[in-house]
């Protein structure tokens, strides 16, 4: 099935800090769409190891802790608790921009 930009609904920007009023440690559902919509950017064996590989660093490293992490072809959603000494926008902006440095994949 080809789908065209258009076809999607137009995603809003949301404010990417954590509220004041959520716990420590909580887990947020995440979703971080690809440039081009509608196309499989993700789902090549040779990406989705960076993709997946990058996660795992991440988790190691200490930034995140996703309890799951799925690839769609043009996004990828994640259940993820953040360290409480990280902000979750700039966790987020590290990972995409790593990605896209290194694996070209264009968010």
């Amino acid at each position: 099935i080809a789908y065209s930009e258009s076809s999607f609904p137009e995603r809003k920007r949301l404010y990417h800090e954590t509220p004041s009023w959520v716990e420590k440690g909580a887990t947020f559902f995440i979703t971080v769409n690809c440039r081009k919509r509608g196309e499989n950017v993700l789902c090549h064996a040779d990406i989705a190891d960076r993709v997946f590989d990058s996660v795992e660093f991440r988790m190691r490293f200490g930034d995140w802790y996703p309890t799951l992490f799925l690839l769609m072809p043009d996004h990828c959603h994640g259940l993820i608790a953040f360290a409480p000494n990280k902000r979750m926008q700039s966790v987020v902006e590290n990972w995409k921009r790593y990605l896209a440095r290194n694996h070209g994949v264009s968010w």
